[in-house]
Parts: structure tokens; C-alpha cells; sequence
């Protein structure tokens, strides 16, 4: 078995982004809470995508626990 090492740049899965983007404004807006099942196969990136979604956040959205 062999590391892949960490991903330096994020790429694609640009509806993903906006879905999840969209869904957080509008818990921020109603001010309540929200949640989200994400599945997948190993290794499809699903923990990379929320990564780069906590970043996108970061920028402007609002705050999420670290």
C-alpha cells in the first residue's frame, strides 16, 4: 500500500461546491443549524471536498467549528 500524500489543489467537483455553498447561506440566513450525509467510495475525495468547503466558508459564509 502507498500514501497518495496530501492534495495540494482541489479541482473539480464544482456542483458539489455550490450545493453545499447554497445550503450553508441559507441555514446562516434562517439562523439554524444544518447537517449533511456525504458517502462514497474511498478515496473519491469526499474529505478533500469538505475541506475546501470549510475554506470557502472561512472567506465569508460564516463560522464553523475548526
Amino acid at each position: 500500500m502507498f500514501s497518495r500524500g496530501k492534495a495540494e489543489y482541489f479541482h473539480g467537483r464544482e456542483k458539489e461546491q455550490v450545493f453545499f455553498k447554497n445550503a450553508l447561506k441559507k441555514a446562516r440566513s434562517r439562523g439554524v443549524g444544518t447537517s449533511f450525509l456525504v458517502q462514497g467510495s474511498l478515496g473519491v475525495g469526499k474529505t478533500v471536498c469538505l475541506k475546501n468547503v470549510k475554506k470557502l466558508f472561512w472567506k465569508g459564509i460564516g463560522v464553523l467549528p475548526k
